[in-house]
C-alpha cells in the first residue's frame, strides 16, 4: 500500500545494541555496593533510634533496672556497631 506524498513515514525504531558488557557489570556492582552501604547505615539509624527511646524511658522513670537496661544496651549494641561502621569507612571494608 503506497503512502500518499504529504505523509511522512513513521521510522522504525531499532534497539540499541549494548556495546560493552563489562559497562553493565560494573553498573551492577556500584549498584550492589551502594545497597550494602545504605542497609548497613539503616542499621545502625534504627540502633540509635531505639537508644534515644532507652534514653527518653530512662529520664523520665530513673530507677536502677532502666539505667541497667540503658548502659547495657550502649556497650552491647551501640558500641559494636559504631565500631563496625568506623571500622568499614576508615580501612575501605573487611
Amino acid at each position: 500500500m503506497p503512502t500518499p506524498r504529504n505523509e511522512i513515514p513513521a521510522p522504525a525504531i531499532a534497539p540499541v545494541p549494548v556495546q560493552d558488557l563489562a559497562i553493565l557489570r560494573s553498573i551492577a556492582a556500584v549498584i550492589a555496593a551502594s545497597a550494602a552501604v545504605l542497609a548497613t547505615r539503616l542499621i545502625l539509624l534504627l540502633a540509635l533510634i531505639g537508644g534515644f527511646v532507652l534514653a527518653v524511658m530512662a529520664i523520665q522513670s530513673p530507677n536502677a533496672m532502666v539505667i541497667g537496661v540503658l548502659i547495657a544496651y550502649g556497650v552491647l549494641i551501640m558500641i559494636p556497631l559504631v565500631y563496625l561502621e568506623t571500622r568499614t569507612r576508615w580501612h575501605g571494608g573487611g
